[in-house]
């Protein structure tokens, strides 16, 4: 894991502070991931947490649309 901050610039947009953290399986199983956020106050440890149970979040999204037929 690595994390920092720099900025995200877009042209003709205000420059948009971020932490940055990039997570790597060191077995292989999974994708490298560079994981984003605009709240600077958060730990690299705490972005990862919110991601995981967001993902979490969107499975379970996934699966009632699938299995239930509920709308987006």
């Amino acid at each position: 894991m690595a994390s920092d901050m720099a900025v995200w610039f877009h042209a003709g947009k205000p420059v948009v502070p971020i932490r940055w953290v990039l997570i790597r399986d060191p077995q292989g199983v999974f994708d490298t991931q560079a994981l984003l956020s605009t709240d600077l106050t958060l730990s690299a440890l705490e972005i990862i947490t919110d991601f995981v149970q967001r993902w979490q979040l969107e499975v379970t999204f996934e699966e009632a649309r699938a299995h239930l037929g509920l709308e987006t």
